[in-house]
């Protein structure tokens, strides 16, 4: 059997491809001496393809340190090992197949003749020509221009076991890799690459960019290549048709088509034209290049297409109004296009939600997610059920809407999914597809959550497995079969202690958990007393801090359980620990300090616990848009969390009996997240739905509509519209969307009054896009995130490479390298983020692979497209970012570099543009 494969080498320079083929298992065991250490690690068994013979057991061998003087690694030892192995003769023929254990298989050598196999190299090089025709013939123009050479090539063999392929070859001019791969059925294999040239003795090949704007001015060059061993006077041509129409367009472009040139026998002649791209030809262009002597003619036809100077341009601004407030918005953008040349109106939208309390409960079945039974999701699957069946017993309301949501086509479905004409791409243009489709999958389970007696059924299963995971000593492991876990057993505590602190679960009435609670704390009490007395034996200084996050974690956990305290209030470790917590809080995290704060406050230490919620309450930020929160440094610990974070502040001001508008300003942080975001873990959304309820259900039952009126456009122009938007509002939030077509008169709608009369808060959002002149459009500096750009040049100085910010009128050439800085800043975290940066036509990008990049300490998916670098960044920190990226100067000429546009895809209210 013969496999082949021919595509243009170039692609080599993306990313090298070859095949590789090793299939007999083998095992190679390394004898490894290190001098350094002088100690035997081996032999180490190292497998690529498995056998079923175990290989023989090598006990460690520990020595003294012995002085190498410098030297290392003074031998190795190696032995080879094989099973299912060919013939002795047939190895012989393919050695090696294993150089070392360490390094990657190398591709097999070309066999010999005893392998059975032969392949028959066809002579790459070009027949001879033909004879010289006696007058010129019109060029053929080349149009099959793709990289890959066949797919199914056509074989034929002879009765020898000679292979020929025969295919029609692509037209490019260029090199093209060849690779040969054969079998006979006893395996004997021969694998073999060769090198195509595809050429004509004369060739034009032109260097098109890969689009054009209007307005541009360009030189559209090419290269013409003679191999003919004479010297030939030429004539070379570009023509432009209208893909539509095959009308020419030289004439439009301001195109000299015809040039006269002479080349030189095997040497290469470079030629451009000039064209000025005119205003309103968008659209596809057909480029046509020939080549003419009395003997040879080459030519090429190929599509371009013409974009239009104008952009689409999303304003947006985000709307929010709190509890019994009025306020009035003014999107000035839109209320400053009115008059201006060059505006074209698309649309404009206005966007509403009256309860944005309820995206919390849309977050719940994500607490049902069964992709890893880890211990942490097996508890969170019990406390959601535990929930969701007090919640459905005690807002018989809650029924109504829910049953509204199944009938709504748009009700559960992500917020990647919807608004997706507001979006500056695609959501299948991004990497976020998935995403979306799992959180829809996860809303649309809310039918499913609130069925009482499945939540009955599943609640029971929950625990009974909770159950089968405890260990004899009361402990939990992570997953089954690992050690106990201190963390986790705590973790599982407290979770059934908010069920009950929400009278949600009553766990002193039912058996089994109560079997369960009881198992567990005596196992994080004697976690907490052997951590107690290693300290002790450490002989560590008593007056030192000793505080970890879980010794804090277990004060807090262990205050919801006053009575099964009784006598261990006076163990010595438990008056330790108090009194450090009372001592060193300052030297705490912000979790840490609520964990502190609580844990003393149940303990009887008052006035330990005031002063740490007066500490806090005066470190707290306070913004009108954001409410009350806490700046902290970002960390991936457990006590690091900002949803984790924030919801312990309300349990500790609720607590501590903060007055209720400060714990309506904590919960409006936690309201804004989500808007933003999508909660990641199980455990976010379960602390963050346990503060939502923790005060009662009284932000979920408000559903007043807002007052909205627009004071500058006449009634007529929104009152009919708006009342029949608020008919389709989605029950509980209240969501509803209302768009107006492309008007003259859309600028009368830039400002707008919302009147609230509900005590939550209210939040949405009024876009407008429009289409604009690239080189018009003006940075969007309003809103809480933004983007600028500038460009730099990159110039290579004795000191090493320099960035020389590049101005007005900076001289260019074709090879510059430019360098486009983006600047990102964002006053809040936001999920789903994209940063598109427009090109111009004469530019190339230098990084052409699509995939995930770190940089300035932000993740991020880069894809590169013919017209745009899309940053897709899946977690946007508050902060400020910088990204770079090359480009690399193709053309002469005068051409718009694009502008820099960002969008949050969760929440498209949030955008800005650059200049």
């Amino acid at each position: 059997e013969l496999l082949a494969s021919m595509y243009d080498a170039s692609l080599d320079q993306l990313r090298p491809h070859s095949w590789v083929f090793a299939p007999y298992p083998y095992r190679s065991y390394l004898q490894n001496w290190q001098g350094h250490y002088f100690s035997a690690y081996g032999p180490r068994l190292h497998s690529r393809y498995f056998s079923s013979e175990p290989g023989p057991e090598q006990p460690r061998l520990q020595y003294p340190s012995l002085e190498m003087f410098g030297f290392t690694s003074p031998w190795r030892i190696r032995s080879i090992y094989r099973s299912g192995a060919p013939s002795p003769a047939m190895l012989k023929r393919n050695q090696p197949l294993v150089a070392d254990a360490r390094a990657p298989m190398p591709p097999p050598p070309p066999p010999s003749a005893s392998a059975e196999i032969a392949l028959m190299e066809k002579d790459s090089a070009q027949a001879p020509p033909p004879a010289p025709p006696t007058r010129p013939v019109p060029p053929p123009l080349r149009t099959n221009l793709q990289e890959t050479a066949f797919f199914m090539p056509k074989l034929v063999t002879d009765e020898q076991g000679r292979t020929a392929l025969r295919f029609t070859s692509p037209e490019a001019l260029t090199r093209w890799k060849l690779q040969l791969f054969a079998h006979t059925p006893a395996l004997a294999y021969g694998y073999r690459e060769l090198e195509v040239v595809t050429q004509k003795e004369l060739m034009i090949q032109p260097n098109a960019p890969r689009f054009l704007r209007e307005g541009d001015r360009l030189a559209f060059t090419a290269k013409v290549s003679n191999l003919s061993g004479q010297a030939l006077p030429c004539v070379a041509r570009l023509e432009l048709l209208d893909a539509a129409t095959r009308q020419p367009l030289d004439k439009a472009y301001g195109l000299q088509p015809e040039q006269s040139l002479t080349v030189a026998a095997d040497s290469t002649y470079s030629l451009s034209w000039m064209l000025d791209v005119p205003y309103g030809a968008t659209g596809a262009l057909i480029y046509r290049v020939t080549v003419e002597s009395e003997s040879f003619s080459d030519g090429e036809e190929n599509v371009l297409p013409v974009l239009s100077s104008r952009t689409l341009v999303t304003e947006t601004l985000p709307l929010q109004v709190r509890g019994g407030q009025q306020r009035r918005f003014e999107l000035q953008p839109l209320s400053k296009a009115a008059g201006r040349q060059g505006v074209s109106h698309q649309r404009l939208t206005l966007e509403i939600t009256t309860n944005p309390a309820w995206l919390a409960v849309k977050a719940l079945p994500y607490l049902l997610e069964d992709g890893h039974e880890s211990t942490t999701q097996l508890m969170d699957r019990y406390y959601a059920n535990s929930l969701s069946t007090h919640i459905v017993g005690k807002f018989p309301r809650l029924r109504t809407v829910f049953d509204a949501w199944k009938s709504s086509a748009d009700a559960l479905k992500s917020p990647l999914l919807t608004n997706e004409e507001l979006k500056s791409a695609l959501l299948a243009e991004t990497p976020w597809v998935l995403d979306a489709a799992s959180e829809s999958e996860q809303r649309e389970r809310i039918a499913t959550l609130f069925d009482l007696n499945r939540l009955s059924k599943e609640q029971q299963q929950a625990l009974e497995q909770l159950l089968r995971r405890q260990q004899p000593d009361g402990g939990f492991a992570w997953y089954p079969g690992g050690p106990e876990s201190w963390y986790i057993s705590q973790y599982v505590v407290e979770k059934i202690a908010h069920l009950s602190q929400l009278g949600a679960a009553d766990w002193e009435r039912n058996p089994q958990a109560q079997q369960l609670v009881e198992k567990a704390l005596g196992f994080i009490d004697r976690q907490f007393v052997r951590h107690y007395e290693e300290l002790q034996r450490a002989e560590k200084r008593t007056d030192e801090p000793q505080l970890s996050p879980l010794v804090l974690h277990y004060l807090y956990t262990r205050s919801f359980f006053p009575s099964q305290r009784a006598g261990y209030a006076d163990h010595a470790a438990w008056q330790y620990f108090l009194g450090q917590a009372e001592k060193y809080w300052l030297r705490l995290g912000i979790y840490e300090q609520g964990m502190a704060a609580l844990a003393l406050h149940r303990a009887g230490r008052e006035a330990a616990a005031r002063r740490i919620l007066a500490s806090l309450r005066e470190r707290a930020q306070r913004s009108e848009e954001l409410g009350l929160y806490w700046k902290q440094p970002a960390g991936w610990h457990w006590y690091e969390l900002p949803i984790e974070t924030q919801s312990l502040m309300i349990e500790l001001f609720g607590t501590l009996e903060a007055p209720e508008a400060e714990l309506d300003e904590l919960r409006l942080w936690l309201l804004k997240n989500k808007e933003t975001n999508r909660w990641e873990t199980t455990k976010a959304t379960a602390s963050a739905v346990y503060a939502l309820l923790l005060g009662g259900s009284s932000w979920l039952e408000e559903s007043q509509p807002l007052a909205i009126s627009f004071p500058q456009a006449p009634a007529a122009l929104y009152e009919a519209p708006l009342a029949a938007a608020r008919q389709s509002a989605e029950a509980g939030s209240g969501y509803f969307r209302l768009q107006w077509a492309a008007s003259d008169s859309l600028p009368l709608l830039a400002s707008v009054s919302l009147s609230n009369p509900n005590k939550v808060v209210a939040f949405g959002g009024l876009y407008w896009q429009s289409l604009q002149p690239i080189d018009q459009v003006e940075r969007s500096m309003a809103g809480p995130f933004s983007v600028s750009r500038s460009l730099f040049k990159s110039v290579d100085t004795p000191a090493g490479k320099v960035l020389e910010p590049l101005g007005e009128g900076s001289p260019l050439q074709p090879g510059d390298r430019l360098v486009v800085r983006l600047v990102v800043r964002s006053d809040r975290e936001m999920s789903y983020v994209h940063l598109k940066d427009l090109r111009g036509s004469g530019l190339e990008p230098v990084e052409k692979r699509s995939g995930y990049r770190w940089e300035g300490g932000l993740s991020y998916y880069l894809s590169t497209t013919d017209l745009a670098a899309n940053f897709f960044i899946d977690y946007l920190p508050k902060g400020t970012f910088v990204l770079e990226y090359p480009l690399q100067v193709v053309h002469r000429g005068s051409f718009s570099s694009g502008l820099a546009s960002l969008q949050s895809f969760y929440a498209p209210a949030f955008s800005s543009h650059s200049q």
